[in-house]
């Protein structure tokens, strides 16, 4: 079955909507605020058929129903790298206002929501009801898991998606070091590797922001450690040539935002993370895609009707033939 235009638009975005998304109060204190967004669910979102996966990425800042602030984890790594003390501080103090929101009633397209996240640089989209209180919340996340026509994952190579903007690190870096390296290239992750002979690199393990939240969380001095101790290894390591439909499996089966793709024998890295993924959705993209299939079909169904008909004037022929002997 090939793509069909109606699969990405005739989404039902409403259940992309997480409508219970981690809120705070401006008064609330930031290392309260950090230790939610560390706490997991004890029931997996992901597996109800009720709502989408609950994503403690950020928190919203709530006063009176209205959203006045949102605060990420790259706003942790961001304010981490200038040895930022988070005791004591009111959330209100660091978070990010005004905020980039979406009435529910102008949530009518996926592409629309894709647009917006790529105009905006954002990962994370309130969405206000017709009275501007919060409805909930679309994250890259939620998105993702609405969002997979399997047969175009399928068809769909890694190589073709994924960022060679990879930003390693040795393993005797500390923490510290590692959030300034985040904040400063702008970047999701760190990839802790070891220098091999001939330009070659040996992964040993990831460093994200997510792991920053939990840092903090622990109240780990970053300088007093190294990211060999700290980071998440071992790495799940994908090729270039492997489908987008198995890096989505195996993000989704291990619970992941973020692969590493290793080929040449080391001597080059790239990531494939959910961010490549929707990338794989952009706008124009998408519909040049389902062009090119229509187009596909139609010519195969002219080429079907051209042997059908070729095949009836053969079997026409064959009486006539047998009558004239």
């Amino acid at each position: 079955m090939l793509l069909n235009s109606a699969d990405l638009t005739d989404l039902d975005l409403l259940s992309a909507i997480d409508p219970a998304p981690l809120t705070v109060s401006p008064d609330d204190s930031v290392m309260d605020v950090i230790t939610q967004m560390n706490e997991r669910d004890p029931v997996n979102a992901e597996n109800s058929k009720l709502a989408p996966p609950s994503d403690k990425s950020c928190a919203l800042v709530v006063k009176d129903g209205a959203v006045v602030g949102i605060f990420t984890e790259r706003d942790i790594v961001r304010h981490s790298a200038k040895s930022t003390n988070f005791e004591d501080q009111k959330i209100s103090e660091l978070m990010v206002s005004p905020v980039k929101t979406l009435a529910i009633s102008e949530l009518n397209d996926v592409f629309a929501v894709l647009f917006l996240f790529r105009r905006w640089q954002i990962r994370h989209l309130p969405i206000l009801s017709q009275h501007n209180q919060l409805a909930g919340l679309i994250s890259q996340t939620s998105l993702r898991s609405v969002l997979k026509p399997v047969n175009l994952l399928k068809l769909r190579r890694i190589a073709e998606v994924m960022t060679q903007n990879v930003i390693s690190a040795p393993p005797d870096l500390n923490l510290l070091e590692i959030a300034k390296l985040m904040a400063e290239q702008r970047v999701s992750c760190i990839v802790i590797a070891e220098e091999q002979s001939d330009d070659r690199l040996n992964p040993l393990g990831i460093i994200t922001e997510r792991d920053l939240v939990q840092y903090q969380y622990q109240r780990l001095d970053l300088s007093q450690h190294l990211a060999k101790d700290k980071m998440s290894a071992p790495l799940i390591i994908v090729e270039p040539e492997d489908s987008l439909w198995n890096a989505y499996q195996l993000m989704k089966r291990n619970g992941i935002r973020r692969l590493v793709v290793a080929w040449n024998w080391g001597k080059n890295l790239g990531l494939v993370t959910q961010t490549s993924l929707l990338r794989l959705f952009d706008p124009m993209e998408m519909y040049a895609i389902i062009e090119t299939l229509q187009q596909t079909v139609a010519d195969l169904e002219e080429k079907n009707k051209a042997l059908e008909a070729e095949k009836v004037a053969q079997a026409s022929e064959v009486p006539s033939q047998a009558q004239g002997g």
